[in-house]
């Protein structure tokens, strides 16, 4: 089943918001998990594990949420986080 953006959206930004250690940061399309949570991309690993089971998706493993690698590796924001996670929703859905 395809997810739609607004519930990845809503699963990620839950996500985040337990993980985040500064209650005084507010979590929204532009935060960047990475500069604005103080997390490093081996935080990714366990944030797609988590978006796996919260969305009922498979996040190859070569994939990291947090970066992009290609062209040239930086950092996702939300909003980016959750184009990817509907666009691997997507796919895997047509592959059924």
């Amino acid at each position: 089943m395809t997810i739609s953006k607004e519930e990845a959206l809503k699963q990620i930004i839950e996500a985040l918001e337990e993980i985040n250690e500064n209650e005084d940061v507010i979590i929204d399309l532009n935060t960047n998990p990475i500069e604005t949570l103080e997390l490093d991309s081996g935080h990714g690993i366990p944030f797609a594990c988590e978006m796996e089971t919260r969305l009922s998706i498979e996040i190859p493993d070569e994939v990291n949420p947090f970066v992009e690698d290609k062209p040239i590796p930086r950092a996702r924001t939300v909003n980016e986080i959750a184009d990817l996670l509907v666009a691997l929703s997507e796919n895997q859905e047509e592959e059924k």
